[in-house]
């Protein structure tokens, strides 16, 4: 198996391309013991987006990196011999090599990497500068390319770490109600199964979160009789309906601050 990552990874590096493991069966023991599928990464590994575009007509910058790709991976270990027998289906219906570079990932070690800097607190420009630079390390060639917006990616999983508590999101914004009232901000919260206060002819499954810090308050009581705003968006969140209210006022220059 060692010698088959070895050839895998030689010919992941040869082509440019990402072999991503799918599916793993075992057998029963007598014809094979465990076959492994991999497939070229742009063919797509994962079930239908439930993203609605909000702009549809509008033009890619970049082509899309789903391509229904066909080449195909298939190997077999059995119990009468260390050899893996596999099938190969090396063609592609999209460019490889250089032109395939920005449709892959970077390495395991080039992502480490970086969420370390950030966490150190290491400007994204500088992490740029240090990857590209000639250290030695074992890089891919898409390491050799890391650009501005890798770094800002993984800078938003490094963030969403800090802001997300549990990984279900009723648990997660139960934690973050709490740590807000101990932290002495103004907090109203209604999750879907809490009951409808009486009178307020609220929807019984309606959810409702409302934040107001300190700051935030005594903005409000010095500016609000000046001037007083109020607007809502929707689509903000992954949250078909949800609706996002922002309170502003107007303080004496004309700039605006958010309730």
């Amino acid at each position: 198996m060692d010698e088959f990552d070895q050839w895998r990874q030689d010919e992941e590096r040869a082509q440019v391309i990402e072999l991503r493991k799918v599916k793993t069966q075992q057998g029963d023991g007598t014809l094979w013991l465990e076959k492994v599928t991999f497939i070229c990464s742009r063919q797509g590994t994962g079930g239908k987006s439930r993203y609605v575009k909000k702009f549809p007509d509008r033009e890619r910058k970049q082509d899309s990196k789903r391509t229904g790709c066909s080449c195909t991976l298939i190997i077999k270990t059995y119990p009468h011999t260390g050899v893996i027998c596999g099938r190969y289906q090396r063609e592609h219906n999209h460019p490889v090599g250089a032109k395939n570079l920005t449709f892959t990932h970077l390495s395991n070690h080039a992502r480490v990497t970086i969420a370390d800097m950030l966490r150190r607190k290491i400007r994204p420009d500088d992490i740029v500068r240090y990857l590209q630079g000639d250290l030695g390390m074992q890089r891919t060639m898409r390491d050799q390319f890391v650009t501005i917006k890798d770094v800002h990616r993984i800078e938003v999983q490094i963030e969403a770490e800090l802001v997300r508590f549990h990984p279900e999101d009723g648990v997660s914004t139960a934690r973050w109600v709490h740590k807000l009232r101990e932290d002495g901000t103004f907090v109203v919260f209604k999750s879907i199964a809490d009951p409808v206060p009486e009178g307020s002819e609220i929807e019984e499954d309606a959810f409702i979160l409302i934040i107001q810090s300190e700051f935030q308050r005594e903005a409000y009581e010095r500016y609000g009789p000046n001037f007083f705003g109020i607007d809502a968006t929707h689509n903000t969140t992954q949250y078909a309906g949800m609706l996002l209210f922002t309170i502003i006022v107007r303080d004496f220059w004309g700039h605006g601050m958010c309730l």
